[in-house]
């Protein structure tokens, strides 16, 4: 990498934090080694990486209206998750077979 590219690439990540999603996509398609840039094929990676459905999955319960009855399921569902990962610690992650 040139001295001219790293500073290109520090100027570009001082202003990361002001610019939007749309123009990370666009900066970050301009500098690869292809120059074809698919849309579609972009988007449809976006939406099936994990992290990012989870962050959307994280954000519908705001959607709807606060009922205490899901508070009370989110908890029990937790404390089984943490009971189960105790038992798999437990063993060492070992099938039974």
């Amino acid at each position: 990498m040139s001295a001219e590219s790293r500073r290109q690439t520090k100027r570009l990540c001082g202003f990361a934090g002001s610019i939007s999603f749309a123009q990370h996509i666009v900066v970050a398609s301009a500098h690869t080694p292809c120059r074809s840039v698919d849309a579609k094929a972009m988007i449809r990676k976006i939406a099936q990486f994990t992290p990012f459905q989870a962050f959307i999955l994280a954000l519908l319960p705001m959607l709807f209206e606060h009922v205490m009855w899901r508070d009370e399921l989110f908890k029990r569902l937790g404390a089984t998750v943490v009971l189960m990962l105790r038992c798999l610690m437990a063993t060492n992650f070992k099938s039974a077979t």
